[in-house]
């Protein structure tokens, strides 16, 4: 019997495991059992008959939304940054496209931990409480500011100010007041250049510790 621990759960058939062994002439028999902790496991044979267990191991393994988000990555691989040894500390790191499937992999077991900016999280909180279900708050990273409203560079002073004009009252007027309660908006502000400099900062600080990237 050959017993193989993963960097975490095996949650499908493209997970790391399972390719290896199909790709190493073996093949996948059973993915997950109807007991616990059964779910978390996949049966398999080597190309040699062997009996081949893929088991859930024990490894950080951090799932984040996109490499390129400021919430999902660059908070978190800042907060990580002072614990890392020699550019690392995760052992795997997965990239799943939405903070809400980073969320349900850290309740299914299949990661470790996610980073999600506040204002998803309690809208999440709000709609879709079973994709919070399972999981809790370890910690909270430093502020940032939210992701700014942009526009062309070739807008006219005019143009502009008439756009972040119409957002204010937007965000004043009582015809708006239901939906901006459920998107939990409670208004809008013009911000300098400079308020979003400490986002540069935190990735400066992180390179700066040898860790450049999330791993």
């Amino acid at each position: 019997m050959i017993l193989i621990a993963g960097a975490s759960a095996t949650a499908d058939r493209r997970d790391v495991v399972p390719v290896a062994i199909e790709a190493a002439g073996g093949r996948i028999t059973h993915l997950g059992m109807p007991v616990e902790p059964g779910n978390l496991l996949a049966l398999g044979e080597s190309s040699t008959g062997h009996p081949v267990i893929c088991m859930p191991g024990c490894a950080r393994s951090p799932a984040v939304n996109g490499f390129d988000s400021q919430s999902g990555c660059n908070t978190f691989r800042a907060a990580v940054a002072p614990l890392a040894r020699d550019g690392r500390f995760f052992d795997e790191v997965v990239e799943t496209g939405r903070h809400e499937f980073s969320m349900r992999m850290v309740a299914e077991g299949a990661a470790d931990v996610c980073a999600v900016d506040c204002v998803t999280h309690a809208l999440l909180s709000d709609t879709m409480a079973e994709a919070v279900a399972g999981t809790r708050v370890l910690a909270v990273t430093p502020h940032a500011p939210n992701l700014p409203y942009v526009t062309p560079v070739g807008r006219s002073e005019e143009e502009v100010r008439a756009m972040q004009m119409a957002l204010l009252e937007a965000a004043e007027d009582p015809g708006t007041a239901a939906a901006r309660a459920r998107l939990r908006l409670a208004g809008f502000a013009v911000l300098p250049q400079r308020v979003y400099e400490r986002i540069e900062a935190m990735e400066r600080q992180a390179a700066d510790m040898g860790y450049p990237e999330l791993a």
